[in-house]
């Protein structure tokens, strides 16, 4: 594969110089050429929104469902970066919004599978040291490398089979979900197999536009497909406003996810446990492991409240918010 750095074909891709493109296809570089993580020139052109060059390309036969490492096409390099306008080109050309796709199995790319989830339980382990402390508490050092290596596997072997891949979760704006909403039976109630979702992917980052153009369309926001909902996704990220646009459009402030945990386990800040609260969030919902929210809540401050909210339900059978009583 062919480097990009100082590229005279790929800077005029970056640039929309459509002259500067046509320039090296003349001078016998081609359309199909591959570069870093296995993109296409039109891969290139169309996260760059490089629209002029986009249609050299496919003039000169350039292969619109071309995948990359990833199994992604230039559409969804288009969608991916934002570009709607040329996102619309090219499905105007016949691009798919889904297809399957399996990934080349070799023992090269299983090492690299390998290292990237051995990191990635590296780092969940830091961001989530209480979860880890229960498990190391209940396994031996034995068991518990056993169980790393058996997750690591179980992730290689999901990540190297057949998937299928759809546009609606590769949208980076409102513009490129518009575009998608005006095709022919697209849904954005659809999971992509790594537990997303459009409307789980915008609550998490906080794009209160998205979330909310989101519900005004169809997406429905209790959908799931392991008990963990949107509002979960904005509550760990303490997104208030997307929180409030999901628990007005009928999200269950009390739903559980596969591990037990409901939304209130993960509040990080006093306007956003409030907004639960308000909706009737129920503090003495415990997990699997039969943890109640504020075991896992960091801050002292909102987990002092939880803990007074539960001393006075099991005393009352109902508690106090905003001077009002709460019944059970």
């Amino acid at each position: 594969m062919k480097t990009e750095e100082n590229d005279p074909l790929v800077d005029a891709l970056h640039t929309d110089d459509a002259a500067g493109l046509e320039r090296q296809l003349a001078e016998g570089r081609k359309s199909a050429e591959r570069f870093h993580f296995g993109r296409t020139p039109l891969h290139i052109a169309a996260e760059s929104g490089a629209r002029d060059c986009a249609r050299v390309l496919l003039s000169r036969g350039a292969d619109l469902e071309a995948h990359d490492e990833a199994g992604q096409t230039p559409l969804f390099s288009a969608l991916q970066s934002g570009q709607a306008a040329l996102a619309a080109e090219l499905i105007a050309a016949g691009a798919l919004l889904h297809y399957r796709f399996k990934r080349e199995d070799t023992p090269e790319i299983r090492e690299e599978l390998r290292k990237s989830y051995d990191e990635v339980q590296r780092h969940a382990r830091e961001l989530h040291p209480d979860i880890y402390k229960i498990l190391d508490s209940v396994m031996s050092g034995t068991e518990r490398k056993d169980w790393d290596q058996e997750t690591t596997q179980s992730l290689i072997e999901t990540s190297l089979a057949e998937s299928e891949i759809h546009a609606v979760h590769h949208c980076a704006n409102v513009e490129c979900l518009k575009l998608l909403a005006a095709q022919p039976g697209v849904t954005f109630n659809i999971h992509d197999g790594g537990g997303y979702w459009p409307l789980k992917t915008f609550a998490e980052s906080g794009d209160a536009a998205a979330v909310e153009w989101l519900l005004q369309n169809g997406a429905a926001p209790n959908f799931t497909s392991t008990g963990e909902t949107a509002l979960h996704a904005a509550v760990s990220r303490d997104h208030v406003p997307c929180a409030r646009l999901l628990i007005h459009a009928g999200a269950n402030v009390n739903q559980q996810d596969v591990d037990g945990s409901v939304p209130l386990a993960s509040v990080a800040s006093e306007g956003m446990l409030d907004l639960l609260l308000a909706h009737g969030a129920d503090p003495t919902i415990g997990d699997q492991c039969t943890f109640k929210p504020s075991h896992w809540v960091k801050d002292s401050n909102l987990k002092s409240r939880l803990k007074k909210l539960e001393k006075e339900r099991a005393r009352t059978g109902k508690w106090k918010l905003f001077g009002q009583p709460r019944k059970s």
